[in-house]
């Protein structure tokens, strides 16, 4: 019984390794991964720009992830941004 209890950790993909086809159509690629048994995206590549991502904003991608019943999981943030976004309290 106690093993049926357990939370395992859930599975997450990088969203690199299908930049071509996220870059065609990030939806569709969201979508397929939900189904395909992923509960868990990690997004790469941003440098602070409000739109990354066919132009989606945070709130754009938040909303798609959550349409589709995903997480973010981490994400690839170069330092200087990060240091930016330190410096701005973010």
């Amino acid at each position: 019984m106690a093993a049926a209890q357990e939370k395992l950790t859930p599975i997450g993909f990088q969203l690199n390794s299908v930049r071509g086809e996220f870059a065609r159509n990030v939806p569709a690629t969201l979508k397929t991964l939900r189904q395909s048994g992923c509960e868990a995206v990690e997004f790469w590549g941003y440098g602070g720009a409000p739109n990354f991502h066919q132009g989606c904003s945070g709130f754009d991608r938040r909303k798609l992830l959550d349409d589709c019943g995903l997480k973010c999981w981490r994400t690839h943030i170069d330092l200087k941004t990060l240091e930016e976004l330190r410096r701005l309290g973010k």
